[in-house]
């Protein structure tokens, strides 16, 4: 009996001290995982900050400048911004082929990171097409006598008063329409708008951003005779007047921080570029030469007899008068008033209002486009097809 008993004690106490042990062995597995927890939040919180970087960043290049973004022309490195209870690190690089960009972004909270790669397909080009002769994101409407001779697109409705007319082609985005004098006109509808050239500030702003470091003060260049870049670049921190029969010799580029004034009779040879941080007016007779560019981050005014022949781009709106014809691109946010002979294509980032006797021409010829610094082709940005991964 003794003995029997001393084994049901042996046996229990075996019981008890296995029931024991997997009891330890669990609250030892609880005690670690409840350990880990913050650590876990913590990495889960930094993986989604650093999505949250990726995300911003494939706005950033998605969006044109104008609507906010910086363009698919961004480049950066390391760049900084506060998310929630952490921050992200984002870098966007030119990608390993053609065309495509990387964007690396790291996230961090409580001590801890995780760093997420995605890798984009560009559609960017340095040689944008120009299929249209007025090329509008928004409504386009013409009042007085102006024509167009070309082919024509509307991401909106297209409204002729008067004796307005339009050339060619026409192609509107779909749910809108194309009427003259109230009476619906033929035109092709679409469900997707082409692709619409945009422009990328960041190397007029580069340029106007080493003007703003020279000593403030305006400048004039006036008068009869040469004043010669010869491929130099001048920068002025303030407002440039040219007048008289002044001509600028030699090409080269030429940067305003404030507004550029240009009358008289001068000659702006070929290859020149005159970049105005606020406004750009040009009147009288001077004549500006091919492979030009003529940049305001404001307005641009036209008017009097003097050709130009290159590229008119201004961030706001471009007003046109006179006997002048503007031979190349003409890039605005809105249209143009007035009268003026455009030879090439004009694009609107907006609603495009033509008043006056503006006369377009449609010539893709006189376009040169590797002349014209930060313009390319926005058909979109996709995310390549395996190119996301999480670095270790």
């Amino acid at each position: 009996m003794i003995n029997g008993k001393k084994g049901n004690i042996l046996t229990t106490f075996i019981i008890i001290v296995a029931i024991a042990s997997i009891v330890g062995a669990f609250m030892f597995v609880l005690t670690a995982r409840v350990r880990e927890l913050p650590t876990k939040k913590a990495q889960a919180k930094a993986f989604y900050i650093a999505e949250a970087g990726i995300n911003k960043a494939i706005w950033y290049v998605s969006t044109p400048i104008e609507d906010g973004g910086m363009g698919q022309g961004y480049r950066i490195t390391a760049s900084t911004e506060t998310f929630g209870d952490g921050q992200y690190i984002y870098s966007v690089l030119d990608g390993p082929t053609t065309g495509s960009i990387l964007i690396i972004a790291t996230g961090e909270a409580f001590g801890v990171s995780k760093t997420i790669e995605q890798l984009l397909n560009s559609s960017a080009s340095s040689t944008a097409s120009f299929e249209f002769a007025v090329y509008s994101s928004s409504n386009l409407t013409m009042s007085g006598a102006g024509t167009i001779n070309g082919p024509v697109f509307s991401a909106g409705n297209i409204t002729l008063n008067g004796a307005t007319n339009i050339s060619g082609p026409v192609k509107i985005l779909e749910g809108n329409y194309y009427k003259k004098n109230g009476v619906n006109q033929p035109a092709t509808t679409v469900s997707t708008p082409p692709p619409m050239p945009t422009i990328d500030r960041s190397p007029y702003d580069e340029l106007l951003s080493q003007a703003a470091s020279q000593p403030a003060g305006n400048m004039s260049i006036s008068g009869a005779g040469n004043y010669y870049l010869n491929g130099g670049t001048l920068y002025v921190n303030g407002n440039l007047n040219i007048s008289g029969a002044r001509s600028i010799r030699g090409g080269g580029t030429i940067v305003v921080t404030g507004n550029v004034n240009m009358s008289g009779s001068g000659i702006i040879d070929s290859n020149t570029k005159i970049i105005a941080g606020n406004n750009l007016s040009l009147s009288g007779s001077h004549v500006v030469n091919s492979n030009s560019v003529l940049f305001a981050g404001n307005n641009i005014d036209l008017s009097g007899a003097g050709d130009i022949t290159g590229s008119v781009i201004a961030m706001n709106a471009v007003n046109a008068s006179g006997a002048g014809r503007t031979i190349g691109l003409v890039y605005s946010q809105a249209g143009l008033s007035g009268a003026r002979t455009i030879v090439g294509a004009i694009v609107c980032r907006s609603n495009a209002a033509f008043t006056g006797a503006v006369n377009i021409t449609y010539n893709p010829s006189v376009i040169s486009v590797s002349t014209i610094p930060g313009i390319i082709s926005t058909t979109g940005i996709t995310k390549s097809k395996g190119g996301w991964k999480e670095k270790k």
